[in-house]
Order: C-alpha cells, then sequence, then structure tokens
C-alpha cells in the first residue's frame, strides 16, 4: 500500500520501532510523500543514557530525514503536524495501573481525534 502524508509514532523507548518503520517505508519514497515523525516522552540525554545503541538509533533515524522529538506527551495534540496517521505502540506508564492506563488512552484519543465538522 502507498502511503502519503504524516505519520506520526508516539511513545518511542529506544526508537527501534521508528528505525524499522523507516527502514521500510522510506527507501521506496523517493518523491517524499510521506513524513515520519518519531517521538518519545523522555529527553534525548536520557534516551542515550538508558539504551546503549540509542545514539547510533537516532543518528540512523536523523540519516534517513525522519523528524525526532523528545519530550513530547502523547496526551497532548500536535496540531503543527496534521498527522495523517497516529502510531501509539505500547502506551504504557511504567506501572501497573489499569485506570491510570485507561486514562492515557482516553487522554491520547481525545487529543487526536479528527474534527469532521
Amino acid at each position: 500500500k502507498t502511503m502519503a502524508g504524516v505519520v506520526v509514532l508516539f511513545g518511542e523507548g529506544d526508537f527501534s520501532f521508528a528505525l524499522s518503520v523507516a527502514t521500510m517505508m522510506l527507501p521506496d519514497d523517493d518523491d517524499k510523500k510521506v513524513r515520519l515523525v518519531a517521538t518519545g516522552f523522555d529527553a534525548e540525554a536520557v534516551v542515550v543514557e538508558r539504551y546503549g545503541r540509542a545514539a547510533r538509533t537516532l543518528a540512523d533515524l536523523r540519516r534517513q530525514a525522519v523528524e525526532v522529538r523528545h519530550e513530547v506527551d502523547a496526551t497532548k495534540p500536535l496540531f503543527c503536524l496534521a498527522a495523517t496517521e497516529a502510531v501509539f505502540t505500547h502506551p504504557h506508564l511504567g506501572e501497573e495501573d489499569a485506570v491510570k492506563h485507561h486514562a492515557l488512552l482516553s487522554h491520547f484519543f481525545y487529543a487526536h481525534k479528527k474534527d469532521d465538522g
């Protein structure tokens, strides 16, 4: 399937999923129809310290023209991105609490709902 538009990946930890997506999607996108944006909650310094391969992964993403954003709260709308597709691969708060996870997902869906008029 050919995609066009802005694909935003939310909740990246070590950004390896984003690199996999970029490797699969972007080499065939000679016309630059897809803009891939990878976001994570942690600051870049925290990501690099926490995940051994993160510095290399982030460099590989940037080399493939993937926009990388850190300190992004997935429950806040990103109006400037005009995302065509939003992907939240592993919505988790780092603790086992179903009520809090339900609230996280509710806020995420509310922040990113399409206003169809």
